[in-house]
């Protein structure tokens, strides 16, 4: 996931925690969409969104306890990236919850619902979603 290879853990803007406060929701709501929670999704959550990240970005405290500023950056996410984030930007949030559709053993119609979603927050149309994944 591009985004967070850009990361600076060491000064995460607020588009850092927008970014990771929404893709880490997204992706619990994918994950949880088909009912069903398997290997392969929780190894996609830790290891993309580890302790070090969380911690960086203010979203878990020294005992691995969730902050408040998770949900405040997660209730804001949608306005603040669809402003400002570019494109390609969003595209790459898309891809990445299309590999959490992916990560299950099959991909259900529920979590392609989720992305979509997900995708018009962001102010993508479906067309320009449906481009990029295919």
């Amino acid at each position: 996931m591009s985004f967070l290879d850009k990361l600076d853990l060491a000064a995460p803007t607020e588009l850092d925690r927008y970014q990771i406060a929404f893709s880490l929701y997204v992706a619990r709501e994918i994950i949880e969409a088909d009912g069903r929670l398997d290997t392969g999704e929780l190894r996609l959550l830790s290891a993309t969104f580890t302790d070090e990240i969380l911690r960086a970005v203010g979203f878990i405290d020294e005992g691995g306890m969730f902050t408040g500023d998770l949900e405040k950056y997660q209730a804001g996410a949608a306005a603040g990236l669809a402003e400002g984030l570019d494109l390609a930007a969003k595209l790459d949030l898309v891809s990445f919850f299309h590999e959490a559709c992916l990560s299950g053993h099959d991909v259900h119609q529920d979590e392609l619902d989720v992305l979509r979603d997900a995708a018009v927050l962001l102010g993508l149309s479906p067309e320009q979603v449906d481009n990029h994944l295919n």
